[in-house]
């Protein structure tokens, strides 16, 4: 976002951006970064367990799927 500014972009008029993952330094960055967030916390608790159970059950390989969000926020246009 830094590098579009410097070059004369602005956002999110000129371009619109979003990230992934939201984590929680994201949020002092300005506009506001539309983003997908993912429950990290949960998602490393269940790999974990997963892990272990692999190591203690002998099973094959698990899977587990987690769903996101999309966070609207300033850096897309007309989303606000």
């Amino acid at each position: 976002m830094a590098a579009l500014r410097m070059h004369g972009i602005h956002l999110p008029d000129d371009m619109a951006v979003a990230g992934f993952d939201d984590i929680p330094t994201l949020r002092d960055v300005v506009p506001h970064l539309t983003t997908v967030h993912i429950p990290l916390e949960a998602l490393g608790t269940q790999a974990m367990a997963l892990a272990v159970a692999a190591t203690v059950d002998g099973a094959g390989a698990l899977v587990k799927r987690f769903g996101g969000s999309v966070v609207v926020r300033e850096s897309t246009p007309g989303l606000r």
